[in-house]
């Protein structure tokens, strides 16, 4: 009903038409003038809002509904018909409806020896072993004393192993 969709944009538009997020409060107030126009423009709401069939079921009327209420969809696929005909001369294989799935679980066996999925849990993995810092050339303790001298040593290395 258009009359309560659009009471109910009113509303809402209304309601947000004071908000302090610049883009609600801007559809707001363009949904209200939107709204005054129509009022003197009926024809003005279905041209700048045109009616949405995408989420309408694009079978129905086309596809008939069986005594259990399954749909046959084959109705619909007709136009298949030719496809399948050729590719069947070509030498394809027919479709084969899957069997029904059992929730008993008897044919795991099957499954892994077929390269199906694994639900045992894999092998936990090996920690690694603790590393060791690599022995230094220079003296280290714990005074600070020394510092000067280190960094001499560094910059020496640093310039013998450059030139």
């Amino acid at each position: 009903d258009g009359g309560a969709c659009r009471s109910a944009l009113a509303d809402l538009a209304d309601r947000f038409k004071a908000s302090s997020e610049l883009d609600l409060q801007q559809r707001a107030l363009e949904a209200l003038n939107l709204l005054d126009a129509g009022a003197t423009d009926p024809g003005l709401f279905e041209d700048v809002l045109p009616y949405d069939a995408s989420l309408e079921d694009p079978l129905d009327g086309v596809v008939t509904q069986g005594a259990d209420g399954s749909r046959n969809a084959d109705d619909a696929l007709g136009f298949l018909d030719r496809f399948v005909a050729s590719a069947l001369a070509a030498g394809a294989a027919p479709y084969q409806k899957p069997a029904a799935d059992s929730d008993d679980d008897d044919d795991d066996d099957a499954d892994d020896a077929a390269g199906g999925l694994k639900f045992e849990a894999y092998a936990e993995p090996a920690k690694p072993a603790p590393r060791q810092a690599p022995p230094t050339s220079y003296p280290m303790d714990e005074s600070t004393a020394n510092d000067a001298a280190i960094a001499a040593a560094m910059q020496e290395k640093e310039y013998a192993d450059a030139g």
